[in-house]
């Protein structure tokens, strides 16, 4: 989840939704990336650690979990991937709270990563802990091959950004990459921080045995450079 979302609403207003149904979070722990800064936090992250309860609850067949152990959280960037980014617009979505109504509807693209380091320097952050990827509204690919026009991205905020090195294969194999956080309109791009600082966050604030990172030492968190913080970036 991007932290930001926490600022403006509490732990009980936030939860999965499926259906007509909606599950808070309730009082499950969270950590934030940078709970002093959330408004400049280039990291923007919030963890929440599930209780089992809660996660016996979910309907098995509409969430499934990811074993980090099984993925290389160090992945190289390369040339010609594709990168699919899913999550739910606000644009498409409501809620009507006397009605107990309440309409999501996800939306997912095809897209490739921004590799210009100078882009990486302007917007102030670094390769190592994030992720450029494209994403012009009107001319998008989405999931498969066909070409969109987008929605406004307000609202991705947390969407998960998947790595497809393919679609020539039998069985598709895709994994995470990291989660979007912003939206740069006057570069056309949406920052995504890498799932290895994820987990290296996971596994410094809850001490969850997983996979570290050989690229990235969570002391950043603290020492992001934001002088160039570009006032046409906004969050998702």
């Amino acid at each position: 989840m991007a932290g930001h979302t926490i600022k403006s609403n509490k732990a009980a207003q936030l939860g999965l939704t499926f259906g007509n149904a909606f599950i808070s979070l309730g009082d499950q722990s969270y950590v934030v990336s940078n709970p002093e800064q959330i408004d400049d936090d280039k990291v923007d992250c919030a963890i929440f650690k599930l209780t089992d309860g809660f996660v016996n609850v979910l309907p098995p067949d509409e969430f499934q979990f990811v074993d980090l152990n099984r993925i290389n959280i160090d992945h190289d960037d390369i040339e010609g991937y594709n990168y699919v980014l899913f999550g739910y617009p606000i644009s498409k979505s409501s809620v009507r709270a006397a009605a107990r109504k309440i309409r999501i509807e996800p939306f997912n693209f095809r897209t490739s990563l921004i590799q210009e380091q100078n882009l990486f320097k302007k917007i102030g952050v670094s390769p190592l802990t994030h992720q450029l990827l494209y994403y012009r509204k009107r001319s998008i690919n989405d999931g498969l091959n066909n070409r969109v026009t987008g929605p406004d991205p307000v609202g991705l905020s947390g969407a998960g950004i998947w790595c497809i090195p393919t679609f020539v294969t039998d069985k598709v194999h895709y994994f995470p990459t990291g989660i979007a956080t912003e939206f740069n309109k006057q570069r056309s791009c949406i920052l995504g921080t890498r799932i290895r600082v994820i987990t290296e966050m996971i596994h410094r604030e809850f001490g969850v045995p997983m996979p570290r990172s050989r690229k990235v030492n969570l002391g950043f968190t603290k020492r992001i450079d934001l002088s160039n913080k570009d006032s046409s970036t906004l969050a998702l």
